[in-house]
């Protein structure tokens, strides 16, 4: 599985933002998913046996599993070569929750331009309907971005650069279901830069800031986001 190298900051800011929205993994009473061995188990069972997979997560209806898998060295993926990344090939599968009827949902690929290119799936993320399913993908050496795959038609497109993609599929306030908080690395006029956490709209378009990375927790009042979001504790 690949990593992306972030700061503990953002690891900490993320962790902040979960427990303050609420955000859950998975809907109440659904199966649970994990990787053991790099295969995927649902409630404990593997349900896939070739070593080779990451990062499953349930449908909102908790019917399917998705999951990344990893195939061998590719010149399809030459592009993906930056900032320590290798260039297996990547695809992005769903699945029955036995792990039968399996289906590619898309193919990794490497680009000259960096929003276009698919190195990874990562932090994959459904809107409350399910028909949209968010990732983070390598792109930058600063940044990773932002893509959606819409389920029904199979297209994809890139959506905003940055990290850390938290999806906010369940906020009962309408002004801010299936937003999305990611940091972005930006820049000072007069030289150098920063790292802000900011709310973004399903379209990519930025709604505001929320805070520094570093200091998140500090920035941002819990209980306020609790009660903007809509979740009840």
């Amino acid at each position: 599985m690949r990593v992306s190298h972030r700061s503990t900051a953002l690891r900490a800011l993320l962790g902040v933002l979960l427990t303050s929205v609420g955000v859950s993994a998975t809907p109440g009473n659904a199966a649970t998913v994990s990787v053991e061995q790099g295969n995927v188990l649902v409630d404990g069972v593997a349900v896939t046996t070739d070593h080779s997979v990451a990062d499953p997560i349930l449908t909102p209806d908790g019917k399917f599993v998705v999951f990344t898998h990893y195939g061998k060295i590719s010149p399809k993926m030459a592009d993906c070569a930056f900032a320590g990344q290798d260039t297996r090939q990547v695809s992005l599968w769903i699945a029955d929750l036995d792990g039968k009827h399996p289906r590619k949902l898309l193919d990794g690929r490497g680009d000259t331009k960096s929003e276009h290119q698919l190195c990874d799936f990562g932090r994959k993320a459904f809107n409350a309907a399910g028909t949209l399913l968010y990732f983070e993908t390598p792109a930058w050496v600063t940044s990773d971005a932002i893509h959606v795959l819409d389920m029904a038609s199979g297209k994809e497109h890139f959506v905003i650069d940055g990290s850390g993609l938290v999806l906010l599929s369940e906020c009962t306030d309408p002004r801010y279901l299936d937003n999305f908080v990611v940091v972005q690395h930006r820049y000072f006029v007069f030289g150098g830069s920063y790292d802000w956490a900011y709310l973004v709209r399903p379209d990519g378009k930025v709604v505001g800031p929320l805070g520094e990375a570093g200091s998140f927790g500090e920035t941002l009042d819990s209980s306020a986001a609790d009660e903007a979001c809509g979740v009840q504790k």
